[in-house]
């Protein structure tokens, strides 16, 4: 069974509220990744202070590795805020 190399969270800031959405990845290079988030309903994320949460987990040690060789931790975390949306 092969294990996805990301995943991808979204934490709603209101606990009741349910957001949900595609993603893919739409250029990988040895410096970065770029990646397309397509939310069904964006109206939904917040718009002002506080955010709703994006968290990326890197699952696939040897899929993401810099030119020098060094991989990204098993497990890694990224976090940030989602930007407003315009839906």
């Amino acid at each position: 069974m092969a294990w996805p190399a990301l995943a991808i969270k979204i934490e709603p800031y209101e606990e009741n509220k349910v957001i949900d959405f595609l993603w893919a990845c739409t250029n990988y290079i040895s410096d970065s990744l770029e990646l397309q988030l397509n939310f069904t309903d964006p109206n939904k994320i917040s718009y002002s202070s506080p955010r709703d949460k994006i968290y990326i987990t890197f699952w696939g040690q040897p899929d993401f590795a810099s030119t020098n060789g060094t991989y990204v931790e098993f497990g890694y975390n990224v976090t940030n805020e989602v930007p407003a949306q315009i839906g």
